[in-house]
């Protein structure tokens, strides 16, 4: 991404369906984690990886190919569709690219909200499923947020990190909602 931000990577689920479940168990303690394949990371050893709300009111189209330039509608750094309209925040408002979706002018700070908990992942994490624990209020927002369209997994400065995405067969990221006790 350039400047002090890194690699920002979208990942989006069932938000409807989380909800659902979410809504279920409302008396219960609902703990939650994402498990990603990490692929090696680029420019350092290690990276730490944070995951940001996605607020906008663009609905976006992920592609369906690994590693290809989007084709007509799908998803890019400019626009949530290719050959659309650009990328707008939470408020409807136009955006210049991706980033000004998550951070601030700067790209230094963020400006959605941050789960609480980050993986650090290393040189002996390739190939292997990791797991990034969401926090109960960054779960809400997820499922519940009315401009949430998914969910941002990034790293700061020149550090890149990466991670299988649903084409690679296996290592599909996965969302693990547990029910625990009441609350």
């Amino acid at each position: 991404l350039g400047g002090k931000s890194g690699e920002a990577i979208v990942l989006d689920f069932q938000r409807k369906a989380i909800a659902l479940f979410l809504d279920a168990y409302k008396d219960k303690q609902i703990s939650a984690h994402l498990v990603i394949v990490c692929k090696p990371t680029q420019s350092s050893p290690a990276a730490t990886v944070e995951a940001v709300i996605l607020d906008t009111t663009s609905d976006w189209t992920e592609g369906t190919k690994l590693g290809n330039t989007a084709a007509e509608g799908e998803v890019t750094f400019s626009a949530p569709q290719f050959g659309g309209k650009p990328w707008t925040n939470a408020e409807g408002k136009a955006v210049a690219d991706f980033r000004e979706l998550f951070y601030d002018k700067d790209y230094d700070k963020f400006r959605t909200l941050v789960n609480s908990h980050t993986l650090q992942i290393g040189p002996d994490d390739k190939g292997k499923p990791v797991k990034l624990e969401l926090d109960a209020k960054f779960l809400e927002s997820f499922a519940h947020g009315p401009t949430c369209k998914g969910l941002i997994l990034c790293t700061r400065g020149d550090v890149m990190a990466d991670f299988s995405s649903r084409e690679q067969s296996g290592q599909v990221p996965t969302l693990v909602l547990t029910v625990g006790d009441k609350k």
